[in-house]
């Protein structure tokens, strides 16, 4: 199930206006807030009922867990977060967009997941790349490989159509290819300047 968002805790859409936003906000708030349950006489500070009648508690004045005044609580502070947030339009926008990318993230069609070991490897243009269905390409350049551990993924879109390549780096006991190869070239050079 997805996470809940700010807005499915202030009970509104996301293209919810300003109005909408504030007029939830207050109505959840009256409901949740702590004075406003103390002034209602459900809950005191200490969680004890103050109505008498109808009490099964055998007239301790609490109830059995409390339960209720914890939801209140946590209600409370998620209608607070969520506001705190909404309310501010730059705030919104830059939650609106997390969330648009998050959603991006997991609905992204994979074409496959393959091994970085697996891929092409162009020592010229020091990259690794696949052939996409559609005849694109994934590239993941070598700079993004070499601080790598063994397990990192890397999510690459095609360079022609909207498929993306998921790549697995398996296997690190040795470097990159490119990266073999510049230490051989280092250790010949250094074998050249010796007498």
């Amino acid at each position: 199930m997805a996470e809940r968002t700010l807005y499915d805790v202030l009970g509104v859409e996301r293209t919810a206006d300003a109005g909408t936003l504030k007029k939830q906000f207050h109505a959840l708030s009256r409901k949740h807030h702590p004075d406003k349950r103390q002034a209602n006489g459900r809950v005191d500070k200490g969680g004890r009922d103050h109505e008498d009648s109808g009490r099964d508690d055998g007239g301790s004045g609490r109830h059995g867990d409390n339960e209720g005044v914890d939801d209140d609580d946590d209600a409370f502070i998620e209608v607070m977060k969520a506001w705190t947030i909404l309310s501010k339009p730059d705030a919104r926008s830059r939650y609106d967009a997390a969330l648009a990318q998050e959603e991006t993230k997991q609905d992204l069609p994979f074409h496959d997941e393959v091994a970085l070991e697996d891929m092409t490897l162009d020592e010229d243009d020091e990259v690794h790349y696949a052939e996409c269905r559609c005849g694109g390409e994934y590239v993941l350049e070598q700079d993004q490989i070499t601080t790598s551990v063994r397990g990192t993924t890397w999510i690459i879109p095609c360079s022609t159509c909207t498929l993306a390549l998921k790549v697995v780096r398996e296997h690190c006991a040795t470097p990159p290819p490119v990266q073999q190869q510049q230490q051989q070239q280092q250790q010949q050079q250094q074998q050249q300047q010796q007498p």
